[in-house]
């Protein structure tokens, strides 16, 4: 039977119960040099990968659509998705033959990295009031114009084609209101600000080609739930009438930070709080599922976890864990899922 996690207040009685019947509830018995069975020591250290206890909130049935959005991490989840058998809306060839800046895929053109981007996103695509504004691309000194608000997957170009190429974007986004089920992944709090816009860019701008545009700022953990509060208006009042959202936060580090504080710091602080504030969203809300992608990974192996650069998660890592979540959430062999019991 599904008990949603505790995280606020219950009687000490039922505190003692969920401690009982919780399979998964203990770290480590005593000093014992090796692990007990079920221990989460004992799991993590018995296998190259970390399958944790997942208790599923909702069904997926071979019926529903899936639509994946957030960090470059979604773009994995979405793959592995689709491979385990999924109907996953995401994936799109809206932007096929155009020439990528660099060794990219043209799908990373969707990806949200901070949840003001996330919402800012599903608000111009589902919002029938609410339009993307082209004033909110950044022009460049040499004529250029840069999408702030979107990946820099395609490079700068002229106005008429980095228009064209959000309003692919947001012909995409679009179809979120047709999938049951959203998976949304959050990736860091670091953001920059346009003071002459009020919207928040997705990516770093140019910071010499608009000086006192742009304000960089961390957001505070009432802001990351600010932003997923209005996230679930948008999906309540404009998305399917019985979506179920389910929130991860990617494991992904970050490339680079303007903190000036050491940079694992900066991205313990940034997933910290992106993983509290997923957690509350998640207790506050019926249809809100938090999914522990960034546990998985962070609990394997480092070496069969991550490629070379420490960065981006191994095809097979991410492989394991859609397979956890097929087994908890869609436990129907041809989607993937296995049946247990």
């Amino acid at each position: 039977m599904y008990h949603r996690p505790v995280l606020h207040r219950c009687s000490s009685d039922e505190a003692v119960r969920r401690l009982r019947e919780n399979p998964a509830s203990r770290w480590q018995s005593g000093w014992e040099i090796e692990p007990a069975e079920g221990t989460a020591w004992q799991r993590i250290t018995s296998e190259p990968f970390f399958t944790p206890r997942v208790d599923a909130g909702f069904t997926v049935e071979a019926s529903d659509r899936i639509f994946a959005l957030g960090s470059c991490f979604a773009r994995e989840v979405e793959s592995a998705l689709s491979g385990l058998g999924f109907t996953v809306d995401s994936i799109t060839d809206a932007f096929k033959g155009l020439e990528t800046y660099g060794p990219r895929h043209p799908q990373g053109f969707l990806n949200k990295y901070n949840p003001e981007s996330i919402y800012q996103e599903l608000r111009w695509a589902l919002d029938p009031v609410s339009k993307f504004p082209p004033e909110a691309f950044q022009e460049l000194p040499n004529g250029l114009w840069r999408d702030v608000m979107a990946d820099p997957v395609f490079g700068d170009g002229d106005f008429d084609r980095t228009l064209d190429l959000h309003g692919r974007l947001t012909d995409v986004m679009r179809r979120a209101a047709d999938c049951r089920i959203v998976v949304i992944t959050l990736g860091l709090v670091e953001v920059f600000h346009d003071t002459r816009t009020g919207l928040y860019a997705n990516t770093t701008p140019h910071l010499t080609a608009s000086p006192g545009r742009y304000e960089f700022g961390v957001l505070t953990y009432p802001e990351v739930m600010d932003a997923l509060e209005r996230i679930y208006r948008l999906l309540s009042e404009h998305g399917h009438p019985d979506v179920e959202i389910l929130v991860t936060v990617s494991p992904v580090p970050l490339d680079a930070t303007f903190t000036g504080t050491d940079i694992v710091m900066a991205t313990t602080y940034s997933k910290s709080l992106l993983r509290s504030a997923a957690g509350e969203w998640s207790q506050s809300k019926r249809n809100v599922h938090y999914f522990p992608s960034y546990e998985i990974v962070m609990n394997s192996a480092r070496d069969r976890a991550w490629f070379m650069d420490g960065r981006h998660v191994r095809q097979d890592m991410v492989a394991h864990i859609m397979q956890t979540f097929a087994n908890a959430y869609a436990p129907h062999p041809a989607l993937g899922g296995q049946r247990t019991g």
